[in-house]
């Protein structure tokens, strides 16, 4: 059996698009490159740490109610610290990725989602973690029940009738 050796990776560079809500220009949706990741990566990690520290400063104010607190921490975020992960996924400038309905954004994300085995890469970041750091994740279900435990048949018959 022949073994191909690799020299370059030809990979498609877009895993869909979306038509925006003018009706008539669309955009093609990249796909997450280890360059976006790392992109997104060290955003959360840099700028991401020192909005928090910001952040915690005031979530800690005990001078502050915590209405006021929470209005403090969102007057305090800019637009463009918010859409950041957007753009860098999309690969435009923050300014551009604010320019996007929500509609527009949650068609990005259903593209990304259909079309990147999550339950893949969340098995292997589950391996990788046991293997090199002894640590047990559980699965997805179980994130799942224990964040939104189920709901009580009284409580699931109600939202029923109301639906």
């Amino acid at each position: 059996m022949a073994k191909n050796n690799l020299k370059s990776l030809d990979i498609t560079e877009t895993i869909g698009s979306i038509t925006l809500t003018d009706g008539e220009t669309s955009i093609d949706v990249p796909r997450l490159s280890m360059s976006k990741i790392i992109q997104i990566v060290k955003f959360i990690g840099t700028d991401g740490i020192r909005i928090y520290k910001q952040m915690r400063e005031l979530l800690m104010n005990d001078e502050l109610s915590t209405f006021d607190r929470l209005i403090s921490v969102v007057d305090e975020l800019k637009e463009e610290q918010v859409i950041r992960i957007m753009a860098i996924i999309l690969g435009v400038e923050d300014k551009e990725a604010l320019k996007l309905d929500l509609n527009e954004v949650l068609d990005v994300l259903i593209i990304l989602s259909e079309n990147t085995n999550l339950d893949k890469t969340f098995t292997q970041v589950r391996t990788l973690a046991k293997v090199m750091f002894k640590v047990e994740i559980p699965d997805f279900q179980t994130l799942i029940q224990e964040r939104f435990p189920a709901a009580t048949e009284e409580e699931t018959v109600a939202a029923e009738v109301s639906a």
